[in-house]
C-alpha cells in the first residue's frame, strides 16, 4: 500500500485545491454571475461530453489496465503500447462526431434551450474529442505511475484557468456568457493537450507495427476488452452524468441549473476516492498478474474502512453546514436541498464499498462488470423516467441513491462468492454507528446561528473534532491515525 498512500495523498491535495476552486466557480462564481438556465447549459455539456467521451474512449482505458504489463519494457518504448491509445483516440472521436450528428434530434429534444446557443454545437465537438485524447493518455500514465500528473492536469489545472477566466469575463466584459463557452473550451481541452506533449517527450512509441508484433495472437481479447471496457465504462458515466441531460431534456435547462449546483455538493463526498481508485487500479492489475490476492483483499478491505471513514465525515459536514451554504446563494438553489442529500447517500454508499467494480475490472471475471454495469444503466435510466415526472430534481437523485444501491450489494455479492472476498469488519460498524449517532445529535440538538459564516465554522469545527476524536482513539483505521499522529506530531 506504500504506493498507493504516497499517490494517493498528493493526488487527494491537487484534488482538493481543484474541488475548493471548483466550488467557488460552481457553487458561488456561475449561479451568482448567470442564470439558472446558463448554468444549466453549462452542465449539459459537461455531462454529453463526458457519456459521449466514455463511448469514444473505445474501452483503452481497461484495455491498457489489463492488458499494459504484458507490454511493459521501458527500453522498448513499451513495445508501441501507446500508438493504441493515441490512434484509437482518434478513431473514436471520429466515430463519436458522426454519432453526436446523427442522434442531434434525441440527444437535444425541442424543449431544451441548448438549440438556442450558435456556439453549442463547436463546444460539444472540442471538449469530447480532448476529453477522450486525455481519457487514454492519462490511462497509459496511470500504468506508468504518474496518476498525480492526471489528476493535477484534469482536477486542478481545468477549474483554476475556468476560475481565473470567470473573473476576468465577469469584470472586463460584463459577463458574456458566449466568453464562457470559450473559456470551457479551452480549460477542459488543455489537460488533453498537455498529456499528449508530456508523454511524447518521454521514451514512448508511436510504432503500430511493433504493437502488432507484440499484441500477436492477442487481437481478440483486445477488442473483446475494449467492448465491455465501454459498456463498463458507460456505468460511471450514466450515473453520474445522464440525470442532467434527462433533466434538461424533460424539465429545461433551468431545472438542469438548480440540479448540476445542488449535485455538486453531494459529489463533493466521493472526490477522495478518485484519486485512490485510479492508484489501486494499476496496483490490483499487477497483483491478479502475480497471483497475489492476499494483496487484492488488503486493499480491498483498506478501501473500504477508509472511504467510510472520511465519505461519512464528508457527509455529516456537507449536511449540516449546507443551509448555511444556500444563504450566499440565489434563494432558488434552495430547492436542491433533498438532492444533495440523496446524491450524498449514493455516495457514501459506493465510498464504503471500496474499490469493488476496481477488483472485477481488472479480474479474470472483468465481463461480470459490464453486466452488472448494464443493470445500473438501466436502472438509472428506467427509475429517472418514474420518478423525475413525480418528484422532479429530487426524483432524479433518488434513481441514482436506489440504482448504486442495489449494484454495489451485487458487485458485493459477486466477489464473496467468486473469490471469497470480504471487506466489511467491526470497525466499519462501529463507524456506521458513529454516523448515525453524530446524526441525530446535530439534528435535533444542534442550536440555529442567525449568521451563515458563523454557522459553518461551528458545525463544522464541532464535528471535525468530535468525529475524528472518536475514530482516532477507537483506533477505526490505521492510515487515518498515522496521518493525525504526524500532523500534530504525537509519538507512539
Amino acid at each position: 500500500m506504500g504506493i498507493v498512500k504516497k499517490q494517493s495523498i498528493q493526488s487527494t491535495i491537487f484534488t482538493y485545491l481543484g474541488v475548493g476552486i471548483g466550488f467557488l466557480n460552481s457553487a458561488i462564481l456561475l449561479p451568482a454571475l448567470f442564470t439558472t438556465e446558463e448554468v444549466g447549459l453549462i452542465g449539459f455539456l459537461n455531462s454529453l461530453t463526458l457519456i459521449f467521451s466514455t463511448i469514444g474512449c473505445l474501452g483503452i482505458p481497461l484495455i491498457t489496465i489489463k492488458l499494459f504489463p504484458q507490454f511493459r519494457n521501458r527500453e522498448k518504448g513499451d513495445n508501441g503500447f501507446f500508438s493504441l491509445s493515441f490512434y484509437g483516440s482518434l478513431i473514436g472521436i471520429s466515430i463519436g462526431i458522426i454519432a453526436f450528428l446523427s442522434l442531434n434530434d434525441i440527444l437535444i429534444s425541442k424543449d431544451n434551450a441548448a438549440r438556442n446557443y450558435s456556439l453549442f454545437f463547436i463546444a460539444f465537438t472540442t471538449i469530447f474529442a480532448f476529453r477522450v485524447l486525455f481519457k487514454n493518455i492519462d490511462s497509459y500514465l496511470r500504468m506508468l505511475y504518474k496518476t498525480v500528473l492526471g489528476i493535477m492536469l484534469e482536477g486542478f489545472l481545468t477549474k483554476l484557468i475556468i476560475f481565473i477566466g470567470l473573473l476576468i469575463i465577469t469584470w472586463g466584459f460584463k459577463g458574456d456568457f458566449s466568453l464562457v463557452l470559450i473559456l470551457y473550451i479551452i480549460a477542459i481541452s488543455l489537460p488533453g493537450v498537455i498529456a499528449t506533449i508530456y508523454l511524447l517527450t518521454q521514451k514512448v512509441s508511436l510504432n503500430v507495427n511493433s504493437f502488432r508484433k507484440s499484441a500477436g495472437y492477442n487481437w481478440k481479447e483486445i477488442v473483446s476488452i475494449g467492448s465491455f471496457g465501454v459498456i463498463g465504462g458507460l456505468g460511471a458515466a450514466v450515473i453520474l452524468e445522464v440525470d442532467r441531460v434527462m433533466i434538461s431534456n424533460m424539465l429545461g435547462l433551468s431545472e438542469n441549473g438548480i440540479y448540476s449546483v445542488a449535485f455538486f455538493f453531494g459529489l463533493f463526498i466521493s472526490i477522495p476516492s478518485r484519486g485512490l481508485k485510479r492508484i489501486a487500479a494499476s496496483i490490483l492489475s499487477d497483483s491478479f498478474k502475480d497471483n497475489d490476492m492476499t494483496n487484492v483483499a488488503e486493499i480491498y478491505k483498506k478501501s473500504c474502512l477508509n472511504q467510510l471513514l472520511i465519505a461519512g465525515y464528508l457527509f455529516l459536514g456537507i449536511w449540516f453546514t449546507v443551509n448555511h451554504v444556500f444563504e450566499f446563494m440565489r434563494p432558488e438553489y434552495s430547492r436542491g436541498l433533498y438532492v444533495i442529500l440523496f446524491i450524498g447517500l449514493a455516495q457514501l454508499i459506493d465510498m464504503a464499498t471500496g474499490v469493488n467494480a476496481e477488483i472485477i475490472n481488472v479480474s479474470k471475471y472483468y465481463k461480470y462488470n459490464s453486466y452488472f454495469t448494464g443493470i445500473l444503466i438501466v436502472l438509472v435510466i428506467g427509475l429517472n423516467l418514474i420518478f423525475i415526472p413525480i418528484w422532479g430534481i429530487n426524483g432524479a437523485a433518488f434513481s441514482s441513491f436506489l440504482a448504486l444501491l442495489i449494484v454495489n450489494t451485487i458487485r458485493f455479492i459477486f466477489l464473496y462468492r467468486k473469490m471469497g472476498l470480504f471487506p466489511f469488519s467491526i470497525k466499519m460498524l462501529i463507524n456506521a454507528f458513529i454516523i448515525l449517532g453524530l446524526f441525530g445529535c446535530f439534528e435535533f440538538f444542534m442550536p440555529n446561528i442567525n449568521d451563515p459564516l458563523l454557522g459553518i465554522l461551528i458545525s463544522g469545527g464541532l464535528l471535525t473534532i468530535i468525529y475524528f476524536t472518536l475514530a482516532y482513539f477507537l483506533r477505526l483505521s490505521n492510515d487515518v491515525n498515522q496521518i493525525i499522529n504526524k500532523v500534530f506530531r504525537i509519538k507512539q
